[in-house]
């Protein structure tokens, strides 16, 4: 089967403060349970959940990380590579915290100005993983006594992406965004969306401008 790449989204809690662009919260959380999702080998539904074993720091600082906006690199807020740049990525017993500060661009005032109205509730982030050597399972009883199988993701080979969403799987994180988050509709959860034109991009640049205008005018 060999390593493939997923996209794993976080329910979240976002604030906007007036005064400041900074945005942050838990991209990735370890030990928390996502919503049922199928199984890669066609068996049946599993929850997940991320160990802390997972990511380590030197991932972190060996890795070429974009913020972005569903998981779209023509809306990037900010990048890590190789540990450096405009996203600050920080491994704790929790997760991995992301912060950065939105720049005065397009989609950097479209997350501030949708923060603000408290529109998003969510974080996903994109990791590359091999199912035959990364992942172990468990059968447990859920509180109705019902068997529910876990997969456990011990090992993420990389860690590409994290992005602001709106509808996420994971149960528990927590997001501040101190003056900034964003929106667009989600990708498909295994990244298949198909690729847009860029007459395609420019209409929905054009919307989202609406959007940050309609927005700036209620406020």
């Amino acid at each position: 089967m060999g390593t493939k790449r997923e996209y794993r989204n976080i329910q979240t809690e976002v604030r906007a403060t007036e005064g400041s662009r900074r945005m942050e919260g838990y991209a990735v959380v370890f030990g928390q349970r996502s919503v049922l999702l199928r199984d890669w080998n066609g068996g049946e539904p599993v929850l997940e959940q991320i160990e802390p074993t997972a990511i380590t720091d030197e991932l972190l600082r060996s890795s070429d990380i974009v913020a972005t906006i569903n998981h779209d690199e023509d809306k990037m807020l900010a990048r890590s590579c190789n540990g450096k740049g405009s996203l600050t990525l920080k491994r704790d017993e929790h997760g991995v915290l992301a912060s950065w500060d939105c720049a005065p661009t397009m989609y950097g005032d479209f997350a501030y100005e949708s923060a603000k109205r408290g529109d998003f509730s969510g974080m996903s982030f994109g990791m590359e993983i091999d199912p035959k050597t990364d992942v172990s399972y468990t059968r447990e009883k859920d509180k109705d006594g019902k068997d529910i199988v876990v997969r456990h993701i011990n090992t993420i080979r990389g860690l590409f992406d994290v992005s602001v969403v709106t509808h996420p799987a994971y149960p528990e994180t927590v997001i501040q965004a101190r003056s900034a988050e964003v929106v667009a509709e989600l990708r498909d959860a295994f990244g298949n969306a198909p690729n847009k034109t860029p007459q395609e991009r420019s209409a929905e640049m054009l919307r989202d401008w609406d959007k940050i205008e309609q927005a700036k005018g209620r406020n």
